[in-house]
């Protein structure tokens, strides 16, 4: 058996030798991904089982057979956690943080921009940057819901791209950062209603011919 692709995955044992007592008995194959420098996102590809070769015809025709492998890649950056839960004017709930640092080693200073998909999350900062020495340091990006008058609850996506870098091969500015992406999801404080001002004037009285706000 082999690889479809030795540029994503390794596969051991290179064959599974059967025979008429071990027939019966399942054999492990080992799939390894292949770590590599490069921002190619996730890949699919097969394993090939192969022509299965026996002195047994039954065996000895059957067809090659395939197992798809999904390999995920490790650069860009480790986001924690990628989903927040806030709520309008709420100030225990209002805001909300995260953290983002990069996933591998970069060869020189690379800048993350930090964006909100609606005005009804503003994110700070809007810009991280790290380097050789601190990719790895985790920063902390705050959330906050912004306060309105509308019953609007709604859920925004916060985006993160690489706006500079010293690193163009592992972080371009063409990287895709999509898995890296933060769900807010807004919990509107404000409901149909009235707001009144006073609902008891028992404590005092009204006076006839008196008035009472």
């Amino acid at each position: 058996m082999s690889s479809g692709d030795s540029g994503e995955g390794r596969v051991a044992p290179a064959a599974l030798d059967f025979t008429t007592t071990t027939w019966n008995t399942a054999q492990t194959v080992t799939v390894t991904g292949v770590d590599d420098s490069v921002p190619d996102g996730t890949q699919t590809w097969d394993v090939d089982l192969g022509v299965p070769t026996s002195t047994d015809g039954n065996y000895s025709g059957l067809a090659a057979r395939t197992v798809s492998v999904t390999t995920v890649d490790d650069e860009g950056l480790a986001v924690d956690p990628t989903t927040l839960m806030l709520t309008e004017q709420d100030a225990s709930a209002g805001s909300g943080t995260y953290t983002v640092a990069l996933a591998t080693l970069p060869s020189g200073p690379v800048t993350v921009s930090v964006t909100s998909g609606d005005a009804a999350v503003t994110v700070a900062p809007t810009s991280l940057t790290y380097s050789a020495t601190t990719w790895n340091t985790a920063q902390t990006v705050t959330a906050t819901a912004v306060a309105d008058a509308d019953d609007d609850g709604e859920t925004v996506t916060v985006t993160h791209a690489v706006s500079g870098t010293a690193d163009p091969t592992s972080y371009p500015t063409t990287l895709s950062l999509t898995g890296a992406d933060v769900t807010v999801t807004v919990t509107d404080d404000d409901a149909p209603g009235l707001v009144v001002s006073a609902t008891d004037l028992t404590t005092n009285g009204v006076n006839e011919g008196s008035t009472a706000t």
